[in-house]
């Protein structure tokens, strides 16, 4: 008989620890979207008409906490970025990318910036000194399902 009261005891054991553990736990909503990227700038480095493009891959986190507080979040990146110029290659080194979320009534506003960095080869395939940056601007309206809608993308080249 003393076995009973001890799994009784064991049972509301964990029946409380699962209600302490759901009261403290998040919902989170989430979804991808990927956005093609695609444009002919002019290299202020070397005057070549580059044409670029990429993907941009932008993830909306909503998380809840059970308090109700909403908390949302933007993340992106550019995937498989090319420049190809008609008188250079480039090569890509690397990007530096940020995101701001701003809620709006049921919508958010988002803002996705990331400068990318390309390097001219020369004749023989060396890497010349001048850096070419390709920033990529999305700006988008997100639905209350999370899905942006882009209301606008701009491209803005420089060089060092």
């Amino acid at each position: 008989m003393p076995r009973l009261p001890a799994l009784r005891w064991g049972l509301l054991g964990s029946v409380l620890l699962a209600l302490v553990s759901s009261a403290t736990a998040t919902a989170d909503r989430v979804t991808t979207s990927k956005i093609p990227l695609s444009a002919v700038v002019t290299s202020p480095c070397s005057l070549d008409v580059i044409t670029f493009t990429g993907t941009a891959v932008l993830t909306v986190t909503e998380t809840i906490d059970p308090n109700g507080s909403v908390k949302p979040r933007l993340d992106g990146a550019v995937q498989d970025p090319h420049a190809v110029g008609l008188l250079f290659s480039y090569n890509f080194k690397d990007d530096l990318g940020s995101a701001d979320l701003v809620k709006v009534g049921d919508l958010y506003k988002a803002t996705f910036t990331d400068r990318l960095h390309f390097i001219r080869l020369g004749p023989g395939g060396n890497q010349q000194s001048d850096d070419l940056f390709i920033t990529v601007i999305v700006h988008a309206t997100i639905d209350s399902s999370l899905v942006p809608t882009v209301d606008r993308l701009d491209y803005l080249v420089d060089c060092k």
